[in-house]
């Protein structure tokens, strides 16, 4: 039981961090590329694998890492935006919004079924431990 949970609690940060991943995506999408200094933000993605468990049993745990996409730069004409270059283009990273609200509501859910599972978890743990009480 106790590694149920500690799998399920692994799920949990992981899909945690997806919707950390999303939330920065979402909040850097109009961020853009300054004076050639800074390069445009780029796209967050979660890639989540799954680990032997250390103690030789043929459990896996979930392991969750932020890496940056291979996603381009989106340009829009702005010739008045500040941060616009030479031919009056501004570069944007190529996030699509709906994608990363998609993303988000996914994580959510799994998040939830996580905490639901858990809490079936703990539940069945309390009630073998009563049954052995009696």
């Amino acid at each position: 039981m106790i590694g149920a949970m500690n799998t399920l609690a692994a799920g949990m940060a992981a899909q945690r961090l997806r919707m950390d991943a999303s939330a920065s995506n979402l909040a850097n999408a109009q961020t853009t590329k300054q004076d050639g200094k800074v390069d445009a933000f780029q796209r967050r993605v979660v890639m989540i694998t799954t680990q032997p468990a250390n103690d030789g049993s043929q459990r896996v745990s979930p392991q969750a890492k932020i890496q940056l996409a291979e996603s381009g730069i989106r340009k829009v004409h702005d010739p008045f935006h500040p941060h616009a270059g030479p031919d009056g283009y501004v570069e944007y990273p190529d996030i699509n919004m709906m994608d990363e609200m998609v993303n988000a509501t996914v994580a959510n859910r799994a998040y939830e079924a996580n905490v639901n599972a858990l809490q079936a978890t703990r539940q069945m743990a309390e009630q073998a431990l009563r049954l052995l009480q009696k």
